[in-house]
Parts: C-alpha cells; structure tokens; sequence
C-alpha cells in the first residue's frame, strides 16, 4: 500500500515538472492565482491623474488610491469603500451608496456659522460631507477651526 502511495506521488511531481516544462517551451506565461474582475483588464503601471475613477485605480493596480477616491467622491466611511472596491474587484461593477445622491455641496462658511453658533456637532456632519473623511478627523479639523477663530 505504501509503495502504491508513492508511486502516485512520484507520478504527481513528474507530471507536474512536465506540464511546467512544455508550457515553458510553448510560450504560456505563468500567471497568479488572483484574477481581476470579470471583464476588467488589469493595466499595472497605468499612468493616471488626479481625476481618476475609482475603476480605473482598481484596473491600474492601485487599490488603495481606489478607497480614498471612492470616498472623495461618496463621502462614505473608509470600512464602506473598502468594501465597495472589493465588490468591484470581484462583480466588475461598483455600486454607489444610497445617500451618494443626497449629498450636496457644502461651503466652508456653513461650517464656520455652525462653529460660531456652538453647534459643533452640526459643524462636524457638514465637514464630514464635505470631505468624505471619518468621525474623528472631522472632530479635530472643526475643533483646530474654532481654536484658530477663537485666536482672531
């Protein structure tokens, strides 16, 4: 039983070394076990600008520049984008937030009237939409910003 068992493995790795040696001889390249989404052609080194969509950052390999322009341009939390992207990487299509199209265009002088009137939770929300940034970062930048208005 045991010389059977390894018999069949020597067979295995024989036929293994032999597949990797004519691909080889065939011109097959040996690519990863990753595949990129379905019908979306990965194009590593893709030079793009800063106006880049997010699928064409996930095309170009950059998946991480993909996140933080997915939440530039939905003003979701970063845990949202991550999975947005993931789910482009695997569907190929990316799905926008419900709330994308509540969003408005807020201007820095509605933040700075919440932060005067003491409202800065108010200030806070706006400032989140604004940016697309996280709870605590739109905490410390409103309350740096009062602290500069206090000074003046």
């Amino acid at each position: 039983m045991v010389l059977l068992l390894g018999l069949a493995l020597v067979s295995l790795v024989i036929g293994v070394v032999a597949v990797v040696l004519l691909a080889g001889r065939r011109g097959v390249e040996v690519v990863s076990l990753e595949r990129p989404p379905p019908g979306v052609p990965p194009v590593p080194g893709q030079q793009l600008g800063p106006e880049a969509t997010p699928e064409q950052l996930v095309r170009a390999g950059r998946k991480i520049e993909a996140i933080k322009r997915y939440r530039e341009l939905t003003g979701v939390g970063l845990r949202d984008a991550k999975e947005a992207i993931e789910a482009f990487e695997r569907e190929g299509t990316l799905r926008l937030p419900a709330k994308t199209a509540l969003l408005r265009q807020v201007n820095d002088s509605e933040i700075e009237a919440q932060i005067r009137t003491g409202h800065l939770i108010d200030a806070i929300k706006l400032y989140r939409e604004k940016n697309g940034v996280g709870l605590k970062e739109a905490k410390d930048a409103v309350e740096a910003w009062r602290d500069r208005m206090r000074a003046s």
